[in-house]
């Protein structure tokens, strides 16, 4: 494996127990812009303007370098954790969130967003990662087209996007199915 830190995208959809199609495994390409202007922010640097997911910029002025930023989305909120958009557009460094969001609800195009779960972290002698898990839903009662994910955080004030991908498939999830994705953010030395 070359060192760095990698993303890895993969997951499962499912109709009731039954697995209907895996989701291979896809390296992510997609830090964009904010994920490296909230690093510097965190390490200290005293100014970092950061657009947000409406495309605003807020300036982070860092009296205090321990800075959290929560990408645990509760159950119905897309604006934060893991979420989903239809656009198969590709990925800028100046993306700030997905092109196209599927909204959480149950009428049409929509997708029911549960709660993420954020797994303990892993190591072994040359890497660390953990996993980010989202299931969504649809109970819209036709088809909803998936073709890009995304990573979005909140500090207490405002969501910023940090990772945009787009699959290497679109994904239809049929009424009644769901799709587990699973986001693992790995470094290796």
């Amino acid at each position: 494996m070359i060192p760095g830190v990698h993303i890895y995208i993969d997951g499962v959809i499912k109709d009731g127990d039954k697995v209907v199609r895996k989701v291979r495994r896809q390296k992510g390409h997609s830090f964009v812009k904010q994920f490296s202007q909230y690093l510097l922010a965190s390490f200290g640097y005293c100014l970092v303007s950061i657009k947000d997911i409406t495309a605003a910029s807020k300036t982070k002025l860092v009296s205090n370098p321990r800075i959290t930023i929560n990408v645990n989305g509760s159950s119905g909120n897309a604006s934060h954790g893991l979420v989903v958009g239809s656009s198969a557009a590709g990925v800028a460094i100046t993306d700030y969130y997905v092109n196209t969001l599927i909204q959480h609800g149950i009428t049409a195009g929509k997708l029911s967003y549960s709660a993420n779960i954020i797994g303990a972290p892993t190591s072994d002698a040359t890497s660390n990662y953990f996993i980010i898990t989202r299931v969504f839903t649809n109970g819209s009662g036709g088809n909803v087209s998936v073709n890009e994910l995304g990573l979005c955080g909140y500090d207490g004030s405002y969501y910023y996007c940090f990772a945009r991908d787009v699959l290497a498939s679109t994904i239809v999830l049929a009424n009644g199915q769901n799709l587990t994705l699973n986001y693992t953010i790995k470094a290796t030395i």
